[in-house]
């Protein structure tokens, strides 16, 4: 596959998302970043894009500040951490890999519906005063 480079701005919670998906999977944030926006075969069905398009502007907005729980962010953390000391139990990789999915469905999603209020000329979400990270891919 013939390969470009991109410069992408990424808010710090989202780089950070990227970074321990990366650690978990023992890839590098570019590869993780890569993976989140190409399309799977499920994802390019039209009912997704069709549901997220026939939203208002506020439901939009809505996916937009959507949050992974603070719970799940905390055990996926812990178990990145349980990972820096020893190997994962296969209960607690599955466990890894289940919370990451959510993570990155969550992600997807979000980016969609900012995707769409761009293409709509409105603003998403406030502009954070947190620093962005940048990411070849």
């Amino acid at each position: 596959m013939n390969m470009q480079t991109v410069t992408l701005e990424l808010p710090q919670n989202i780089y950070r998302q990227a970074r321990r998906a990366a650690a978990l999977r023992k890839q590098s944030v570019e590869q993780v970043v890569l993976e989140w926006i190409r399309p799977t075969q499920d994802e390019l069905q039209p009912t997704a894009a069709e549901e997220l398009s026939a939203m208002s502007d506020e439901q939009l907005r809505q996916i937009a500040r959507l949050r992974v729980p603070q719970a799940d962010a905390a055990r996926f953390q812990e178990l990145l951490d349980i990972q820096q000391e020893r190997a994962l139990t296969a209960v607690e990789q599955k466990e890894a890999a289940d919370l990451l999915s959510a993570e990155e469905s969550l992600t997807l999603r979000k980016a969609r519906a900012i995707f769409l209020l761009k293409q709509r000329h409105t603003h998403p979400v406030p502009r954070s005063s947190k620093r962005a990270h940048r990411a070849a891919v």
